[in-house]
């Protein structure tokens, strides 16, 4: 619940629009988002800090328009997250804990 209505915030401030969000455990993305803009969020964002959890969003809902990572695209992010490469470098330095992905 916290995720999707953290997404539809910020496409309201950023005025970014999606189709749908929907919430996995991949392991290899926190993000994702489709050519039809639905995005994919990790569940494990919750468990990292708030600034991180929203440059993700932030950066996914940029993809919405722009489905690159030009210049033009990190424009867009900057725009709403001035602190966006500060946040990119934390979230690739702190990964989840292996206990995350175990399956019972």
């Amino acid at each position: 619940q916290e995720l999707p209505a953290l997404l539809s915030e910020l496409s309201q401030k950023t005025r970014l629009s999606y189709a749908e969000c929907t919430i996995r455990r991949p392991k290899t993305r926190w993000g994702s988002c489709s050519s039809q803009h639905n995005i994919m969020l990790h569940a494990g964002l919750v468990l990292m800090p708030a600034q991180i959890t929203r440059y993700v969003c932030i950066h996914e809902l940029a993809h919405t328009k722009h489905f690159d990572h030009s210049p033009a695209f990190w424009a867009e992010v900057a725009k709403f997250d001035p602190n966006y490469m500060q946040h990119r470098r934390q979230l690739k330095g702190n990964p989840l804990p292996a206990w995350w992905y175990v399956t019972t």
